[in-house]
């Protein structure tokens, strides 16, 4: 014998002007089931519980909630709880609880007392006088559930309710709501970016892919981790050669610095990151210092062991050809130490893309690092693999134009070798 589905969506497409918001959609929840539904941002999510919930009518398709297929018979089963937790400061939080049984023609003496009864199951028998003010993230997402379940509706759609808390009060909101919705079930449709959030929450998950014209982020994405890719290599490649010629001059300075150099290498780029972040805010100027960072080390190494390591004899001829230290410098030590330095660089071009990638990870809200650690958690595995296809060949594009430069630049290095 088949469950009863009290939700039906039937190849629903929505579109708002040239955006096509919904294409086709099509999913079922049983009574008193629970389904999670995830999705990069922009892929309709909202969209659809509005339209569950009878807020809006589709272009084209079916949608039916508890056999009601149009749109004053949806609004009538459902009750809708958005991200923001929208309590009026007007009214304390027995008041916004109770706003349903109002509206349904209760007395207000009634609702409040039907509402303090709820309360009293949902943690919130201390607060029924409170302000919206008064209470804290979570006791307010708290109250405006109250709200959502004294609607009596047989349907709660949740719109990421936990969305606007911090790490630690949405995990402790997640297990309260776990709980509640076992003592008070319903059949739940909940929207929310946290593949942990819906798998833990719900009995179901479906997960929405992007709108088609949506994959052109993939490229925008690609631009943007290129550009903080190429700024962060040319910044270590300008800052690596003055730092090797520096250490080069200077006896102490080498002594002194050098063994500073190689001990940063043994700090991970992932504790690094997040500091940088902070300091420098959440733009592409922490992505472009990390991928600098990262890079620095193999072009000042290489740079430096290139200058250090000059033949004798030329110098010796310099010397006697009255050349100054400078001049010395700058023709023999520094061509021959070219092809050192572009060594550093093409494997810094090769460390470059990885760099980008951790800085999206640690604070990105665009670039392939965004795009597939999103991707990941959507289970979006094409989005992923496109991604990652992206990354190699931008590094492979870097490499290869650090090579081009290199025999454009010091042709003579092939044939001397």
């Amino acid at each position: 014998m088949h469950a009863v589905s009290e939700i039906v969506v039937t190849e629903a497409t929505k579109t708002y002007g040239s955006v096509a918001a919904l294409d086709r959609v099509t999913l079922s929840a049983e009574a008193g089931s629970a389904v999670g539904l995830v999705g990069r941002s922009g892929c309709g999510k909202s969209t659809l519980l509005r339209l569950i919930a009878g807020l809006d009518a589709p272009d084209r398709g079916r949608i039916a909630v508890a056999g009601a297929e149009d749109e004053r018979g949806r609004l009538e089963r459902c009750a809708l709880m958005p991200q923001a937790d929208l309590l009026m400061p007007w009214r304390d939080a027995l008041g916004n609880a109770s706003l349903a049984l109002e509206n349904a023609g209760v007395s207000r003496r009634e609702a409040r007392a039907t509402a303090a009864e709820l309360f009293a199951e949902l943690g919130l028998g201390g607060f029924a006088e409170a302000r919206s003010w008064e209470l804290s993230g979570g006791m307010r997402q708290r109250v405006a559930f109250a709200r959502t379940l004294l609607a009596g509706k047989p349907v709660l759609l949740l719109d990421e309710p936990f969305g606007a808390l911090d790490a630690i009060t949405r995990a402790e909101m997640q297990e309260w709501l776990a709980g509640a919705l076992r003592a008070l079930p319903r059949t739940i449709v909940l929207v929310t970016h946290d593949l942990d959030e819906a798998l833990r929450l719900c009995d179901r998950v479906v997960v929405l892919t992007a709108r088609p014209d949506d994959r052109d982020r993939l490229a925008s994405d690609a631009a943007q981790t290129a550009w903080e890719m190429l700024a962060g290599f040319a910044a270590a490649v300008a800052f690596g050669l003055m730092s090797a010629a520096a250490l080069h001059f200077s006896a102490t300075l080498r002594r002194a610095v050098y063994p500073l150099l190689v001990a940063s290498q043994s700090v991970p780029v992932v504790a690094v990151a997040p500091v940088l972040v902070i300091y420098l805010g959440f733009g592409p100027a922490p992505k472009i210092a990390i991928v600098a960072l990262v890079c620095f080390f193999p072009v000042t190494v290489n740079a430096l062991d290139g200058l250090r390591s000059v033949d004798p004899e030329y110098l010796r001829v310099m010397r006697t050809l009255r050349g100054s230290r400078l001049s010395i410098f700058r023709r023999v030590e520094l061509p021959w130490a070219l092809p050192a330095a572009f060594s550093g660089a093409r494997i810094a071009a090769s460390y470059a893309a990885v760099a980008a990638l951790f800085a999206e990870y640690a604070g990105g809200s665009s670039g392939l690092g965004e795009t597939m650690q999103t991707a990941t958690a959507q289970l979006d595995a094409p989005l992923v693999g496109a991604a990652v296809v992206v990354l190699a060949a931008l590094a492979l594009a870097l490499f290869a134009a650090v090579s081009l430069v290199e025999r454009i630049a010091i042709p003579w290095a092939r044939r001397a070798a």
